[in-house]
């Protein structure tokens, strides 16, 4: 018989009903899973309900163990539960003990329920551990915003993305070097649209890649988290933070100042994801320009360690505080002009070479100015995209507008850039949704989607409020 480990039960996320509920897309996925899964030697089924892919891979000799996790062991089909080669973990998922490495993972509609109860570090950390102990693919479907705002986990969601491409991107991004490609293998009908079933296809872990950790003494003064969105984004004091404040406050990546034991001052960037430090810091690496605040190291401890900047951020500036508004427009220009220009070698996905605008986020809170020293500088080289220049474009014709020249030649530029980003707003239409979600791109049409559900389970929750859930 095969083994069984109990734990005890909190926050219960066990669903007698779902086999019933959603029988056909059951056999629909199962069929798909079948086709497309890697053969090999273990798999790992999280929230396997029945055990029917697992039954299904076992059956059909694509692994020859299955472990799975269910909260509640009762749903599980007791044919499999005798089966040796089946292991059930009954419990709470975030319990697992990852005691081996998998071939393939399913991980299919749990991670949106992980957000809702446990939060998004509780979920991102999970995640990671899949990443950890997964060594060919992870088969994946989570619950997606285009399904409107009725449920709890799509309110949670929300709190943190705007599209269900920036949703898994930030998933896809927290693999790092391993990812090699995103397929959507499936798409099956739930909740009013046609919910994506992914495969999330992983090479070796480069061991060589690890960066050598700075393990310098440092003293921190001040803690900071940053506040979810971007046009507004704050960082605010820790110290500061109400217990209302939380809501606002993104979990993912955290913040210090501080200084060397020589008592040089730095800022600190934590990411809960290793690898997007790592990436981040890579980037830098390949700029060499002083007007692009790059990384002096990766703490074991602190995460990315930069020179302190005694600068405002731009986007707070009015534009009557510009002095000369003719050198501003030149100099954010010349500063674009290197990031096209510049090529920088990228480990996500396949590996390739890419302008570094399209890389990373030029947005108007990515850069300091200090009036005093009439200085512009770039900051934040986080690995954002594959395609994100026209998106930069749209940056800059804004901070022109905002604190540049008004002079014809540059009007003509702003009205240049904002026709280049709406023609590859329209292009994303078109595009197959693996690409935008490796290139971190947003479909118009998906998130008008979103936009129209959410705004019609709202209406329809205040005339029944029984309708949330």
């Amino acid at each position: 018989m095969g083994k069984l480990f109990s734990l005890h039960k909190v926050n219960p996320l066990g669903d007698t009903t779902y086999h019933n509920r959603h029988e056909a897309r059951n056999q629909t996925r199962r069929k798909t899973i079948l086709e497309r899964c890697n053969k090999g030697g273990r798999s790992l089924d999280i929230g396997c309900n029945q055990g029917y892919f697992s039954k299904a891979l076992l059956e059909s000799g694509l692994t020859e163990a299955a472990d799975a996790i269910e909260y509640d062991e009762s749903i599980v089909d007791p044919a499999l539960k005798a089966d040796p080669r089946f292991t059930l973990f009954a419990g709470n998922a975030l319990d697992f003990p990852f005691e081996h490495n998998y071939d393939t993972v399913l991980y299919c509609a749990v991670h949106h329920h992980i957000v809702g109860k446990f939060g998004y570090t509780s979920a991102m950390r999970f995640w990671l551990k899949i990443l950890e102990h997964t060594k060919h693919a992870i088969i994946f479907e989570t619950g997606q915003l285009g399904e409107g705002s009725r449920w709890y986990w799509q309110r949670a969601l929300r709190k943190y993305y705007t599209s269900d491409e920036a949703y898994l991107s930030d998933l896809c991004r927290a693999a790092g070097d391993r990812l090699e490609s995103v397929e959507v293998i499936g798409r099956n009908r739930i909740h009013g649209i046609n919910r994506w079933l992914l495969k999330f296809n992983l090479k070796e872990r480069n061991e060589s890649r690890q960066a050598e950790a700075m393990t310098d003494e440092i003293v921190v003064q001040n803690c900071y988290q940053r506040t979810v969105g971007s046009n507004n984004q704050l960082l605010v004091s820790q110290s500061e933070v109400a217990p209302s404040d939380p809501e606002n406050l993104h979990e993912g990546v955290s913040f210090q100042r501080g200084t060397t034991k020589d008592g040089v001052p730095v800022f600190l960037k934590k990411y809960l994801a290793n690898e997007r430090a790592l990436a981040e810091a890579e980037v830098g690496s390949q700029v060499n320009d002083p007007r692009f605040v790059t990384p002096i190291g990766l703490h074991s401890e602190h995460g990315l360690v930069f020179p302190y900047v005694d600068a405002g951020v731009l986007g707070k500036y009015t534009r009557p505080q510009i002095a000369d508004k003719a050198a501003m427009s030149e100099r954010l220009k010349a500063i674009y002009a290197y990031a096209t220009e510049k090529d920088i070698a990228v480990q996500y996905g396949p590996s390739r070479s890419l302008e570094l605008i399209q890389v990373i986020d030029m947005h108007p809170n990515n850069f300091f100015f200090d009036a005093s020293r009439d200085e512009l500088r770039c900051f934040d080289l986080e690995l954002f995209g594959l395609n994100n220049a026209s998106r930069n474009g749209l940056h800059l014709s804004r901070l022109l507008w905002r604190y540049g020249s008004r002079r014809p030649r540059w009007l003509l530029l702003v009205v240049t850039l904002r026709m280049q980003y709406l023609v590859h707003v329209v292009k994303q239409i078109f595009e197959p949704p693996e690409r935008r979600v490796l290139e971190n791109t947003v479909s118009p049409w998906g998130w008008f989607v979103i936009k129209v559900r959410e705004a019609a389970d709202t209406l329809i929750i205040k005339i029944l409020p029984r309708f949330k859930e």
